[in-house]
């Protein structure tokens, strides 16, 4: 209640009464009105049918949390098949800049509106994949299947702070 007075006294009567009206009758809807519709399928382009939804595991992580992992940090990871290391520093600005085989690679990446992390490196086109956290507490890269049956592709083994190796 005082939070809505604080809001309320700066406004004067009427707008005050407005916003309080406003807040009262704008509850959440799932209490009142029942729970919140599901995913709403969205157009296939090509075809004009509904698009199947994706099922994604429980620990994918969102947008954000995507970005608080890599944002400003400097990344080692291996992948699955050939088991090869990487140390990468995902710059603030949206270049990233990997170490792999003693080579330099540069390269853009964003995190898009579905969470999920996306990388382009050099002349290479853009993929973008989920983030799982695993059950061990560690986290996993996907490439995301229709089928449900998701790849995983890169292991995250460490984390730092900053560009910590001046790749």
């Amino acid at each position: 209640m005082a939070r809505v007075q604080r809001l309320i006294l700066p406004l004067g009567v009427a707008a005050g009464a407005a916003l309080l009206l406003f807040l009262i009758f704008s509850g959440d809807k799932a209490t009142r009105e029942g729970p919140e519709p599901g995913p709403v399928a969205t157009p296939d382009k090509a075809t004009g049918l509904d698009k199947p939804q994706i099922s994604l595991p429980a620990t994918t992580l969102s947008a954000d949390e995507v970005r608080a992992l890599f944002l400003g940090r400097t990344i080692e990871s291996r992948t699955l098949v050939k088991k090869r290391g990487s140390l990468t520093y995902y710059r603030p600005d949206g270049e990233v800049r990997q170490l792999r085989d003693g080579t330099t690679r540069l390269g853009r990446w964003r995190v898009n509106r579905k969470g999920r992390i996306c990388l382009r490196m050099e002349a290479l086109r853009e993929k973008c994949r989920i983030i799982v956290r695993e059950p061990d507490g560690g986290y996993r890269k996907y490439i995301v299947r229709k089928n449900g049956q998701h790849q995983p592709t890169v292991d995250y083994v460490r984390f730092w702070e900053g560009n910590r190796f001046n790749i």
